[in-house]
């Protein structure tokens, strides 16, 4: 009688660990509910020789797989003839997924608006755009972003008294996560 007693907690162990290796396979569902992105071009003018590097970096927290918002960053460099900082720019995005962002989906379009200040030669500007991304997803996390800017730029001293008009085609990537 003992021994059915002790063989019954062996029993309960061994249905344990043969049910593990098949809870390892299955894959974990991947919300992509925090994003980072980073973008930039290299226009490069031949006459004369200049070349400028700008870069973007965005978080953008993804609220339900449509919705995504948060601050971001552009700056623009001047590589060659000499080094020096053209303008920045900070504020605040926001983009629509026409596909939600969640799971298996490789490509996502997405349209997006943006207000920030732009610096431009010691001079601030109010900026305010759209933009057109399409995501490609390359990995379960990680996209490839295209994007196409639209930024409407007037001096911040006095509004709306003269406008300037910028358009911005800008390729990289982009990483979502999670805290589990």
């Amino acid at each position: 009688m003992k021994k059915y007693f002790l063989s019954i907690p062996l029993i309960t162990i061994l249905i344990a660990v043969w049910t593990l290796p098949s809870m390892a396979q299955k894959r974990r569902y991947i919300k992509r509910e925090h994003g980072v992105k980073f973008q930039g071009n290299v226009p490069i003018n031949v006459n004369p020789l200049s070349v400028t590097a700008d870069f973007q970096g965005a978080y953008a927290y993804n609220w339900k797989g449509f919705a995504e918002a948060g601050p971001y960053f552009k700056l623009s460099l001047n590589a060659v003839p000499s080094f020096s900082l053209n303008h920045w720019a900070v504020g605040l995005m926001g983009e629509y997924n026409f596909i939600k962002n969640r799971g298996r989906r490789k490509l996502i379009p997405s349209l997006g608006v943006q207000l920030g200040v732009l610096d431009e030669n010691a001079v601030l500007h109010a900026t305010g755009g759209a933009h057109a991304s399409l995501k490609w997803f390359v990995a379960y996390r990680t996209a490839f972003i295209t994007s196409l800017q639209y930024d409407l730029v007037t001096p911040a001293k006095s509004f709306f008294s003269s406008f300037g008009h910028k358009v911005d085609l800008s390729m990289g990537f982009s990483y979502y996560f999670d805290f589990y």
